[in-house]
Parts: C-alpha cells; structure tokens; sequence
C-alpha cells in the first residue's frame, strides 16, 4: 500500500496513552528518541530550488577561488626566494672568509 498524502505524522499515535501524556516529565534523551520518524513514516517533500548560478556566477567564483590560490602560491615562492637567497648570501660570506684565511696562511708561509 502506498502513501500518496504529504501529511506528515505525529509520533504520538504509535504511543500508548499514559506515555502521551507523560511526554512532558521525560528526560531529554527520551524526547529526542522519540522525535525520530518512524520508519515508514510520510515526509512532506521540501520544495526543489531552482538551479541557481549560471555561468557568470561559476565564473566568478571560480576566479575568485584562482586569485586566492594564486596569492597563496605566489606567498610561497616569494618566502622560499627569499630564503634562498639569504642562504646563498650565507654561502658567499662563508666562502670570503675561508679565502681570506687561506690568504693569510699563505701569506705567513712566504714570508718564512
């Protein structure tokens, strides 16, 4: 047998009568359980939407999603850059100074 009514119904007609008019003094828990549909239960149907967003919108949105990636990405390579960078700056210091050393040494070596 099919249902072709969008009424939807109470709980309370699959419950004894003290339990109906008990419903008040149950626990909250007990409330929820019971607020549940039944498994055959009529649910109205929730009217459809129409399709929103055309292409304008996908569009839009689509380059509003790209600007934010792309500000991320291009935040990335500017911060790995950077630190690139500094390392190689690091680098050449260090090279400088162990040839400044080796200068030294081999200055004091001619002199003997």
């Amino acid at each position: 047998r099919h249902c072709h009514h969008r009424i939807v119904p109470s709980w309370r007609h699959m419950l004894p009568d003290p339990l109906v008019r008990n419903a008040v003094r149950l626990s909250k828990a007990t409330q929820r359980v019971l607020a549940h549909r039944a498994f055959c239960a009529v649910v109205e149907a929730a009217p459809r939407k129409a399709a929103g967003g055309g292409l304008a919108v996908r569009m839009r949105n689509f380059a509003a999603g790209f600007m934010v990636a792309g500000t991320l990405s291009a935040y990335a390579l500017y911060f790995k850059v950077q630190w690139a960078n500094e390392e190689l700056a690091s680098m050449i210091r260090e090279a400088a100074y162990r040839q400044a050393q080796i200068e030294q040494r081999l200055a004091v070596l001619e002199r003997r």
